[in-house]
């Protein structure tokens, strides 16, 4: 009566405009509709208002009075119950107010089917009401429900966000928060013991059993980056979600429901009654901090408020991670990056290992990798100017208050002890990502490539490089991205010197450098390694071309998996040393030097000496003189050949044999790659020991092709000279096995043609008689022979 709500008694009295007006019963509807909510408590009571609610929504299109007069009926069946105070005609005649505006609005209700009339209580009545009794589903589901484990239907239906350590975060750069889970007494041993995440672990206690159990064992469970909080509150949150859980359950398998709208609505408003408080009792946990009770580490802590708890999360952090690099870029600093962080990252760890003595990696302006670059590399002084004015990749100092003011110290010791295991095996730097992401380092995921690729550069002189298990000698552009996406398919391994191994070193200096200074296992594997790995395919695959011990070094070279195994024992064993079980120092290696100084220079003129064999064949089979010069050689087969190639067609390659002898084109280098190519039938420098068989082969056939070319142009020659007619050349050549070879050049023109044409038509005849082709050419051979033989005796003899 004193409220000052929408329809209260005030508010009614303040629109009433002169003695004698009325406040009419649907506005004390419209108030409890409004303003009390508390009226959902009492399943009776909501069953009553369900049904007018309902109602009022099926009345669809209906006059004012239609609407506020059933709000009145409704009001009255719902006191009715409890007050003797029932919608009868009389009182129905005085909630409108006129008796007119009554019955007219009360024969369109009836019409609807919205209020109808009840005779024997003498009353009207709201719709029919509903037969399905929610409180007894409701009833009946909780008991099925039975004991249900709390915390695990919390962790399933509750996904608290998670809380960040704001002061911890802005002063580290790095984004760290607690995730908030549940727990309980039969369900905190599943839980991790140490979880990635730092976690705020809410146990909830529902016994004074429960509370023992946490003192004695649940408080100290869990690993230092999680807080432990105890809440006293766990029965009464088991009866809400209990609640919540049958309501569920109802809706899923009860049918009636469904068909029934007050019991649709009654169902409605119960369940977000029921979901609310679920919610505000689970975000209470959190929102209420000083009602529970926290522990770090076993130990009791004080907080009251939000405030209290939002410094004790940056101060566990701060512990926790207190080798944590401080790195402030957000974009490079999370465990996920974006595609344009990515990109940026890939940039960056190019730059880092093509220029990495330039300033600032000769990045201009300032694009992402240029800022990753600055707030990872350059502000923790792992990128440094030295005194020459280069600038190169170091470790980060000890005294990290001084020199490292992004705390890298910590991380990059770790990566270096792991190193320093690798001197008898290799390992792949991806051994140490679940270390190094979790405490005490941190490191985020985006972070740790950059990191890895600058302890490679920075230790470059004393890290062998293995890709999928194969040595590299240097770390190229293709394998730095190649590591950036699959870290797992490259090891390492850190190689020291010492004892018979540093004579070793000594006797490799000394054949591959000339300032007397001895080189680490890494200053020999690389140069030797770029060596072998640029030969060409010719000297990598000969047997002819090399002695027995080059071929072993160069076998070894490009089969081990290994430079120290490479150096140590397999090159030296190659070159005929044997040092298993020698401890005579620089006596057990004197003049492998020497030895490995020939071998090389062996493998590195084979190439070169195979040309200069073939220059010299290619000479004698043109029939020139072996030692002549390349420049020589080209000009004299120039003069001698050209002209030769209107002799004879493109069979079996002669033509296009005789166009690469007369080419103009290009150097004279080049030009003898060309001939070489086309004899071998591929690049000379990819040839084989059988290719270098055939070109010899084809080299000696078009050699002797070219013999009679050149006999028929002679005589082709002369005999034009000589005769003004058409004419024909041949070259007739007999070979026998054991006997000389035979071979003439004769002319035939037209008037040679008709003499011989019927001793011709004679020939043929008789050698067809002798029944079959092969006879035919037995005896054309015998004759060509015999004749050939006496014609060339005549020839001497005249």
């Amino acid at each position: 009566l004193g409220s000052r709500e929408a329809h209260g008694f005030q508010d009614a009295l303040s629109r009433c405009e002169r003695i004698g007006d009325w406040i009419y019963p649907w506005e004390i509807y419209e108030y409890f509709i409004l303003n009390q909510p508390a009226a959902l408590s009492d399943h009776f009571t909501h069953r009553r208002w369900a049904e007018v609610v309902t109602a009022i929504e099926r009345l669809g299109d209906a006059t004012e009075d239609e609407v506020n007069l059933l709000k009145a009926i409704g009001l009255l069946n719902i006191i009715g119950v409890h007050g003797n105070f029932k919608a009868s005609k009389e009182l129905v005649m005085l909630s409108l107010p006129t008796k007119r505006c009554v019955e007219k609005a009360l024969k369109g209700l009836i019409q609807k089917s919205v209020v109808q009339y009840r005779k024997f209580s003498s009353e009207y009545r709201v719709w029919q009401g509903s037969d399905f009794d929610l409180e007894e589903h409701v009833r009946e589901e909780i008991s099925k429900l039975g004991a249900f484990n709390l915390a695990e239907q919390l962790n399933t239906r509750h996904a608290l966000l998670p809380i960040v350590a704001r002061r911890y975060t802005i002063d580290s750069g790095t984004l760290r928060y607690f995730v908030p889970v549940f727990a309980d007494a039969s369900s905190y041993e599943k839980l991790e013991v140490k979880s990635r995440d730092a976690r705020i672990i809410i146990y909830l206690a529902e016994s004074s059993d429960d509370e023992v159990l946490f003192a004695e064992k649940v408080v100290s469970h869990f690993s230092e980056l999680d807080i432990v909080v105890l809440c006293r509150n766990g029965d009464q949150l088991r009866e809400i979600l209990a609640e919540s859980l049958a309501l569920e359950e109802i809706q899923r398998g009860a049918q009636s429901l469904h068909t029934d709208p007050v019991a649709q609505r009654e169902f409605s408003d119960r369940y977000a009654a029921a979901s609310t408080k679920e919610d505000g009792q689970v975000s209470y946990l959190i929102e209420e901090p000083g009602l529970g009770q926290w522990f770090y580490g076993a130990k009791p802590l004080e907080i009251t408020n939000k405030r209290a708890l939002q410094e004790v999360l940056s101060s566990v952090l701060k512990k926790v991670y207190r080798l944590s690099p401080k790195i402030f870029n957000e974009l490079i600093n999370r465990d996920k990056p974006s595609s344009q962080a990515n990109a940026a990252k890939n940039k960056l760890v190019v730059a880092m290992l093509n220029n990495g003595n330039e300033e600032d990696l000769g990045f201009d302006k300032f694009p992402p990798e240029k800022a990753i670059y600055r707030a990872m590399l350059r502000k923790a002084n792992i990128h440094v100017e030295g005194g020459n004015g280069n600038w190169y990749f170091k470790g980060p100092a000890s005294n990290k208050k001084a020199d490292d003011p992004c705390n890298f110290y910590g991380v990059w010791s770790r990566i270096d002890r792991l190193l320093n295991t690798t001197e008898k095996s290799q390992k792949s730097l991806v051994e140490l990502n679940r270390e190094l992401l979790a405490p005490p380092y941190g490191v985020k995921e985006g972070v740790l490539p950059i990191l890895y690729v600058a302890v490679i550069i920075a230790n470059q002189d004393e890290l062998a490089i293995y890709e999928n298990r194969v040595f590299k000698p240097r770390f190229t552009e293709e394998m730095i991205e190649h590591f950036v996406k699959r870290p797992d398919e490259f090891t390492f391994q850190r190689f020291r010197i010492a004892g018979l191994n540093s004579s070793i070193f000594k006797e490799y200096s000394k054949a591959l450098f000339k300032d007397g200074k001895t080189r680490d296992l890494l200053g020999i594997a690389k140069p030797i390694a770029n060596f072998v790995c640029s030969l060409p395919e010719y000297t990598l695959k000969t047997s002819r071309g090399l002695s027995k011990r080059s071929q072993a070094v160069r076998d070894v070279f490009r089969h081990s998996k290994s430079p120290v195994t490479l150096l140590v024992e397999e090159v030296p064993k190659a070159l005929g040393y044997d040092l298993k079980g020698k401890d005579q120092g620089d006596l057990a290696v004197a003049g492998l030097s020497q030895d490995l100084t020939e071998t090389l220079r062996e493998l590195k003129y084979c190439f070169s000496e195979l040309k200069d064999e073939m220059r010299k064949l290619c000479a004698q089979a043109l029939h020139f003189d072996k030692e002549i010069s390349l420049e020589e050689l080209r000009k004299s087969v120039y003069g001698r050949y050209i002209g030769l190639e209107d002799y004879t067609i493109d069979r079996d390659g002669q033509r296009a044999f005789i166009l690469r002898l007369i080419q103009k084109e290009g150097c004279d280098e080049a030009w003898f790659d060309g001939l070489l190519t086309f004899l071998g039938r591929k690049s000379i420098d990819k040839w084989s020991d059988n290719d270098r068989d055939a070109a010899e082969y084809r080299l000696t056939e078009f050699s002797r092709k070219l013999n009679d070319l050149e006999k028929l142009r002679v005589h082709y020659q002369e005999v034009g000279n000589k005769v003004d007619s058409e004419f024909e050349v041949y070259l007739i050549r007999s070979v026998k096995k054991g006997a000389s070879d035979y071979d003439e050049v004769v002319a035939v023109d037209s008037k040679r043609h008709a003499i011989i044409k019927s001793a011709k038509r004679e020939i043929t005849e008789r050698l067809e008689e002798l029944g079959g082709q092969e006879l035919g050419l037995a005896a054309l051979a015998e004759v060509v022979d015999e004749f050939l033989a006496k014609y060339r005796e005549s020839n001497k003899q005249h």
